[in-house]
């Protein structure tokens, strides 16, 4: 028994059937069932013309096998062509893929800090952490006592936000939304993604009894390593088209996002910290805050092992050189805004059309860009003297807040330009 399946191919004016297709066969001493499961082959068939003879192709084929398209001239072009919902799962494939490395890293970094051997954190110096920690609905607020061994409490806390794939805003939630938009979009994705993606989404083994601090941060530097080689496939094997701009724009947005909440909760969980007369060490401070957001201080120390205040938060916020500074990631989302294909085409009938919104994500990313010039001014060096430089993260809170609040907007307006399928979701 055969099969014949044939193809059709979408042409300018419609779709055409082509010569020969794919004949699958049955097992043999299997009558009549064509199953590839139950031992069947297959082999391309060409239908090759009369023997003998060479035709020339004809202009117009047989018209009886081509089936007009209805809207045949609202087709975009091939190289613009990147369908609503695959660039809303890249766009969230890229946020999520952030998100997620973001918690990671705060976890590592608490657990760090609270099990260090030589110098465990007191509550003074996990509480800044903490608070964010809590403002994200990673751990629930509590009450510890400043003594180490007290502090040593949250292991159980940072183990369920790091293994409980009930915890809603846990990693494994997060790496499990992140296994979820990838799935949607894998044929646009480097193969090595896939494999990277399913690998951070495996369900470790639960430990038994009491949480054991060594196996929790051997389970988060192997995510930590799987995050950045995800973002180094991306990088190495990506095409860069549409698709690609999408996942990056996810990828920055969140970034930042991300980063000003960390900052932020350190500016307000210092300046809580002097309201009741117990100041907070601000180098460790700092350090913590390098080490969640992925970068490394001792390019801002100083001779006698302290930080350079003034350099440590230009680092973090306005040296667009660095990858991981609040002002390169505003540059990249700009330049990737710039970039994508026109919106029109894409958007839905709303009052503000996908040319205004994309329009005005860039004058908020503009504007966020501009707010960080200012930003620059309060703690460049010329802000802080020398004898008072804990004066210099204090003030951030209130300067971060109005980019805290617009850079989310950007991801309303991109949707609006283009992801016009959340239009037609059913509420």
């Amino acid at each position: 028994a055969m099969m014949l399946r044939v193809f059709v191919a979408a042409t300018s004016d419609g779709f055409a059937v082509m010569p020969g297709g794919l004949v699958r066969t049955a097992p043999a001493g299997v009558p009549g069932v064509v199953s590839m499961q139950r031992g069947g082959g297959c082999k391309d068939t060409w239908i090759v013309g009369d023997e003998g003879t060479v035709k020339e192709p004809a202009v117009a084929a047989d018209q009886a096998n081509v089936v007009p398209l209805r809207y045949a001239g609202d087709r975009r072009e091939a190289a613009g062509e990147l369908p609503s919902r695959a660039a809303d799962g890249l766009f969230w494939v890229g946020r999520y893929a952030e998100r997620s490395h973001g918690v990671i890293r705060l976890l590592r970094t608490l657990l760090l800090g609270v099990t260090d051997a030589a110098r465990p954190w007191t509550m003074r110096e996990v509480e800044p952490l903490l608070a964010l920690a809590v403002s994200l609905d990673l751990v629930p607020s509590q009450e510890l006592g400043r003594a180490p061994a007290q502090v040593l409490g949250l292991i159980p806390a940072i183990q369920s936000a790091l293994t409980d794939p009930a915890h809603p805003n846990g990693a494994s939630a997060n790496l499990q939304r992140l296994a979820n938009a990838a799935a949607g979009v894998r044929d646009r994705l480097p193969p090595d993604c896939w494999r990277i993606v399913t690998a951070l989404a495996r369900q470790p083994v639960a430990p038994v009894g009491r949480p054991a601090p060594a196996r929790l941060l051997l389970r988060l530097d192997e995510l930590v390593m799987l995050s950045a080689a995800l973002w180094g496939a991306v990088d190495d094997n990506m095409t860069r088209d549409a698709g690609w701009r999408f996942l990056e724009i996810g990828k920055w947005l969140e970034r930042a996002i991300n980063l000003i909440a960390i900052i932020g909760s350190a500016s307000a969980a210092a300046l809580a910290a002097d309201s009741h007369g117990r100041p907070i060490d601000e180098d460790r401070l700092l350090g913590a805050i390098f080490a969640v957001a992925g970068m490394r201080a001792p390019s801002v120390a100083q001779s006698d092992g302290t930080l350079n205040h003034a350099a440590a938060l230009a680092a973090l916020l306005t040296d667009n050189s660095n990858p991981f500074s609040l002002a390169f990631h505003i540059d990249a989302l700009s330049a990737h805004l710039h970039a994508l294909p026109p919106p029109s085409g894409w958007g839905p009938s709303t009052s503000l059309s996908g040319e205004a919104a994309i329009t005005q994500a860039l004058d908020v990313a503009q504007a966020a860009r501009d707010r960080l010039i200012t930003i620059a001014d309060l703690v460049g060096p010329a802000a802080a003297p020398s004898s008072a430089p804990a004066s210099l993260i204090k003030p951030l809170h209130a300067a971060l807040a109005p980019i805290a609040s617009w850079l989310p907007e950007i991801s309303n307006l991109l949707t609006q330009a283009y992801l016009i399928h959340v239009y037609a979701r059913q509420a």
